[in-house]
This record gives C-alpha cells, sequence and structure tokens, in this order.
C-alpha cells in the first residue's frame, strides 16, 4: 500500500508561526496590564463607598425592625470602637447588655476615611425611629497614589436618608 504525499497535511505549527504567536500577546500584554492597575482600583475604590452605603441603610433599617438603638463608629479590630474611620466600621446594638456586633467592614488601607459630623465625629448613633441622634454628616472617601485621584462623599441627614456626591 503506498501513500500519496500529495494529500498527506501537517497537522503542527512552525516555529515561525509560534514566535509571531508569542511575539504577539507580549505586545498587547504590555499594552494592557498598565491599563488594568487603575481600572481595579477605581473599581475597589466604588465598591467600599457602595458598602459603606448598604451598612449606612442596614443600621437605619435594623433600628427600626429591632426597635432598638443602633452604634456605627470606626474600628480597628471589629469588636470594639476606635477613633480611625480609614481602619474599618463597626456596627453594634447600643441597648443590648453586650453591645451584640451586627456588622463589621475593613477597609483597604490605601483609602482615606474621615467623618465630619455635629457633635459627634466618632460615632452614629440610630434611634429605634430611623432618625440619627445628631445633625447632617458627611464621610469623605479620599485615594490618591500617583496621578491618580478619586474621591467621593456620602452625605447623611438626621432622618438617616443618604445622599451620594
Amino acid at each position: 500500500m503506498t501513500i500519496n504525499k500529495q494529500y498527506v497535511r501537517q497537522k503542527a505549527f512552525s516555529l515561525l508561526e509560534l514566535l509571531i504567536g508569542v511575539m504577539l500577546i507580549t505586545v498587547i500584554s504590555v499594552i494592557t496590564i498598565p491599563n488594568i492597575e487603575p481600572m481595579l482600583v477605581t473599581v475597589k475604590f466604588y465598591r467600599l463607598t457602595h458598602h459603606v452605603q448598604r451598612l449606612l441603610q442596614l443600621a437605619r433599617l435594623t433600628a427600626m425592625t429591632e426597635d432598638q438603638s443602633l452604634k456605627l463608629c470606626p474600628s480597628a479590630n471589629g469588636i470594639q470602637c476606635s477613633e480611625n474611620w480609614s481602619q474599618g466600621f463597626l456596627l453594634l446594638m447600643t441597648n443590648d447588655a453586650q453591645h451584640r456586633v451586627t456588622s463589621y467592614l475593613q477597609n483597604d488601607p490605601h483609602i482615606q476615611i474621615t467623618y465630619r459630623g455635629f457633635p459627634y465625629a466618632d460615632r452614629i448613633i440610630v434611634q429605634p425611629n430611623g432618625l440619627l441622634n445628631q445633625q447632617n454628616g458627611t464621610f469623605t472617601f479620599h485615594y490618591t497614589r500617583g496621578t491618580m485621584s478619586l474621591t467621593k462623599k456620602i452625605i447623611i441627614n438626621r432622618s438617616g436618608r443618604l445622599r451620594v456626591v
């Protein structure tokens, strides 16, 4: 039995074709990888601000449904309150004898968070009727690294409603 060489086809790539493929992948990677980091930072930044919004809404809703005051305060460890909002957020039931923790949100260390409120800047207390025990307050989220800068504010009014700027 003889095989006609005319009909036998190659089923592999040549070395030149493989090198061209590797070169194209390298060029595309060199162009796109530097653009991915700012995009990931932006997503992380807006995800954090969204989580804080949801935490504030949860505090208001839980205070009204449980008929208990809730305290939102900065926390570094998720167990007790601290003074730096950039470390994380802790949501506690204040009328509870043990001050039961209902939620804890840890922050990215590169994102600076400040809160300005009157008369308290170190805590937010949501009363059982959904109102805050203070005047309006503003959370400011700020990220700066190199030439990239992101800023967002969440304003909370006395009734516990949020406005994002």
